[in-house]
């Protein structure tokens, strides 16, 4: 496909006796909004760090091939990924206060991401950097730009995360869990900027999140992971009008209302991590667990050409 940006095929990414990721597929177009969603082990992250080359120590990638605009990422060397990265592809991460030195200013963050891959003078760099705060209507960004991270509120460093993720005008955005740590005003504060980035620039977003509310409001298609897998994908409004995947109806259903109440929550635990069932991991949880279930694993299917599920039984798609 000509307008194909991000093409990851059967993945497995872990270590020997434990496979956190464990063959999982995507693609994304060119300037797509893809949200991953998902419980805390399910292996959001470990693909997001993946695609990067940053996964923590220890983890390998054991199988599979990931594929950017064209380049083998697995086989590129560290130097070349290094040039990509902060360049054509980005991070946010869900902690601004790990990811921001705080004994630096949030200016010399713009400076050094820019100079590593530009050769800028230093006020082109804060000016460009300003410009682009105050294009997320980030108030008094000179201000921001001088201050240090321990200065700042927690939503505004997370919003700052957003704007140092674009600034050299990137091809894909990682983000990974960029509002678990803010309130709802700065949640949708943050959700709103990386919208606007989107329309401004053209950059595609994989964003992974337990909240599935941010993903019905941002994302084109959704994924939804459970045990390592892809339990469910598909263009957004079929998800959710629609979901296919006892799990994924369980996730719906466990989001709470605008006065906090929850229709529902989720019995039992994820899988451990490593573990691997015979059949569905969700069949210990599952209401509408079926011996099949258990003995045979679901391969993701068609219901539609924009909808696949990875489960045994038939849901019909609401009207």
């Amino acid at each position: 496909m000509a307008d194909e940006l991000l093409k990851i095929i059967d993945l497995k990414v872990g270590r020997p006796g434990l496979e956190i990721v464990k063959g999982l597929s995507l693609s994304m177009r060119k300037g797509e909004i893809l949200g991953l969603a998902g419980e805390s082990g399910c292996g959001k992250s470990t693909l997001i760090k993946s695609l990067i080359r940053l996964l923590a120590p220890g983890l390998a990638i054991t199988g599979g091939s990931i594929s950017f605009d064209g380049l083998d990422l697995l086989s590129l060397s560290s130097e070349r990924v290094r040039k990509l990265r902060g360049k054509r592809l980005t991070l946010v991460s869900q902690n601004a206060l790990e990811a921001l030195n705080d004994t630096r200013t949030i200016g010399s963050h713009f400076l050094e991401t820019m100079k590593s891959h530009l050769k800028i003078e230093k006020k082109k760099a804060l000016r460009e950097a300003a410009e682009l705060m105050a294009s997320l209507d980030l108030s008094d960004p000179e201000r921001i730009l001088a201050s240090y991270p321990f200065e700042l509120s927690g939503g505004m460093n997370q919003r700052v995360l957003i704007a140092l993720a674009m600034v050299m005008r990137p091809e894909l955005m990682l983000a990974d869990e960029p509002t678990s740590a803010l309130d709802a005003a700065v949640q949708a504060q943050a959700v709103s900027e990386m919208i606007k980035l989107r329309e401004k620039y053209g950059a595609a977003i994989l964003i992974v999140t337990h909240n599935l509310g941010v993903l019905a409001h941002m994302a084109e298609t959704v994924g939804v992971m459970y045990g390592g897998l892809l339990v469910e994908y598909g263009q957004n409004h079929l998800v959710m009008s629609g979901p296919a995947h006892p799990y994924t109806q369980a996730l719906m259903a466990a989001v709470p209302d605008l006065q906090g109440h929850m229709k529902d929550t989720i019995s039992g635990s994820p899988p451990a991590l490593g573990e691997n069932l015979p059949g569905c991991a969700f069949a210990p949880r599952c209401r509408f667990v079926q011996e099949l279930c258990r003995k045979v694993k679901p391969q993701l299917r068609e219901l539609t050409p924009a909808h696949l599920t990875a489960c045994h039984l038939d849901f019909k798609p609401r009207a």
